[in-house]
């Protein structure tokens, strides 16, 4: 196997017309609106990827809310061209209390190729330091597990990253510069390029 043999879908969360999503609006700080922060993620990440001969592909291109259903039938159809898909829905992570914050990653239940995946991205961001790491420790891959549509509903190997809390004030700013969206995007890249050079030994 070969690097081009994969083909990596990045899926932007959410869309300009969901209710909510955004961070709290703070004095002297731009308001994270999460649709529009996955996109340009998206934009990072498609850009990292092929700087280091990865194929990849925004999966959701709009900016309004495309269906969890339209999702998974978009993967299915690149699926049943190339069953080395990589699903990749990136969002950014919310909570009531705005001291929590940190870096997680879900697959759906059971151990799976998608877990590999989710190891190498959650490791990778672990030896930045740059977040604090929300593992499930007692996951022998180290990520959560949700049946969320998006990770049941699809056919090859899928992750939902939550690259930080934009609930949190210092997290959102660091999310939204230019050295957060570099960084990040350079995280989940590296990541998967890890798990698919395991893959071609």
């Amino acid at each position: 196997m070969k690097k081009s043999d994969f083909l990596i879908l990045w899926d932007n969360g959410h869309g300009k017309d969901t209710p909510g999503k955004r961070s709290p609006k703070w004095k002297n700080q731009k308001q994270l609106l999460e649709w529009e922060w996955t996109r340009e993620l998206s934009k990072y990440c498609t850009i990292k990827a092929e700087e280091k001969g990865l194929i990849s592909k925004i999966l959701v291109p709009e900016e309004y809310d495309v269906s969890l259903t339209e999702r998974c039938r978009r993967e299915h159809r690149e699926f049943k061209n190339n069953n080395n898909t990589i699903f990749v829905s990136l969002h950014g992570n919310a909570f009531g209390a705005n001291n929590v914050k940190g870096f997680e990653v879900f697959t759906s239940p059971r151990i799976t190729d998608s877990d590999k995946v989710a190891r190498e991205i959650l490791l990778r961001c672990e030896k930045t330091g740059l977040f604090n790491m929300r593992y499930n420790n007692s996951h022998a891959y180290l990520n959560k597990e949700a049946r969320f549509s998006v990770l049941t509903g699809t056919k090859g190997k899928a992750v939902l990253v939550e690259a930080g809390f934009y609930t949190n004030k210092e997290e959102a700013a660091f999310m939204q510069s230019i050295e957060g969206l570099n960084l990040i995007s350079s995280i989940i890249v590296e990541g998967i390029e890890n798990y698919i050079q395991g893959e071609m030994k």
